[in-house]
């Protein structure tokens, strides 16, 4: 046999992690999102100040939406509709008149 599940194989629980030294069962035990504990995080003053910076840099996108720029296609389409305005505006359709 080879790989699977074996007995007794994985990281024990309660271990400390070896990059912060923070127990992963106090994160698991409290009932927050994963988004609440990085704001948590970067709110702490006496966490690490790169632990805080990573927090940030992670939790950024879903708060902040992305500045899009416009591009080539964005503005064709922008000239079309402007065209497409006033003297060269598409009729109304025939009245159908039903005896």
């Amino acid at each position: 046999m080879r790989g699977g599940i074996r007995p007794g194989a994985g990281r024990p629980r309660g271990s400390t992690s070896k990059e912060t030294g923070c127990q992963m069962d106090a994160v698991t035990l409290e009932n927050i999102t994963p988004l609440e504990y990085l704001l948590r995080l970067m709110r702490d003053p006496s966490a690490a100040p790169h632990r805080r910076d990573r927090a940030a840099i992670t939790a950024a996108p879903y708060l902040h939406a992305r500045a899009v720029e416009k591009g080539k296609k964005s503005e064709r389409e922008e000239k079309a509709a402007r065209a497409g305005r006033g003297k060269f505006a598409p009729s109304k359709p025939p009245l159908m008149l039903l005896k």
